[in-house]
């Protein structure tokens, strides 16, 4: 976690703590210090928590190097900021989930596992963003990358944080048809998951960084 206000950092990491089916590997105040132990440390973090707002670096100009120096490591933003800049530069990075600080330690605990789960995840407060640049830029892409309007239904949702199964609930179709679409959506993006998908479709045009 890299956190530079103490009590906040203090609270989390206690709630992680506490949860068995968590370990808190290291906490943090900079993007530096963090970056410098992950360089010399012995074990990567499977999810990294990353506020934006930290003394020297901003949180995002550090993101691309977390994913360098741990890309197998999945970033959940977890900020102050529902800048939609901030949004849509975090996404369009490679972050997994965005997070804002007004989330309930309950809620923060569902993202790290639903990401560790291979998903991703954006607030309520922020998924409007990314929805509306999406749904600015689908067609045009969705005809580059070759994607049906039911794939890009579907992908529309997985950059909203949704799994399959609601995904499946949401547009009333079977699960089973949710992961035929979804395989399909990687095999043209060329990835391998959720998070993978929403970045490419940044990174390709498909919405705007």
């Amino acid at each position: 976690m890299i956190e530079d206000n103490h009590e906040y950092r203090e609270a989390v990491c206690l709630v992680i703590n506490r949860d068995k089916s968590l370990k808190l590997v290291g906490a943090y105040e900079s993007v530096e210090e963090a970056l410098e132990q992950l360089k010399v440390g012995t074990e990567t973090p499977d999810i990294i928590l990353l506020d934006l707002h930290l003394p020297m670096m901003y949180g995002l100009d550090g993101l691309s190097q977390f994913l360098e120096l741990a890309p197998d490591s999945d970033v959940i933003i977890l900020t102050q900021s529902s800048e939609q800049e901030d949004v849509l530069r975090a996404i369009s990075l490679g972050a997994s989930g965005y997070l804002l600080k007004s989330a309930s330690v309950t809620e923060i605990k569902a993202c790290i596992h639903k990401v560790a789960a291979g998903g991703a995840i954006l607030a309520p407060e922020v998924a409007k963003y990314v929805m509306q640049t999406l749904q600015k830029k689908s067609s045009k892409a969705g005809n580059e990358c070759n994607l049906t309007k039911r794939e890009l239904q579907v992908l529309e949702l997985l950059a909203e944080g949704m799994i399959k199964k609601e995904i499946s609930e949401a547009l009333s179709i079977a699960y089973d048809t949710v992961d035929m679409h979804v395989r399909r959506i990687y095999q043209k993006l060329e990835v391998s998951n959720a998070p993978a998908a929403v970045t490419k479709a940044f990174r390709s045009g498909l919405l705007d960084a």
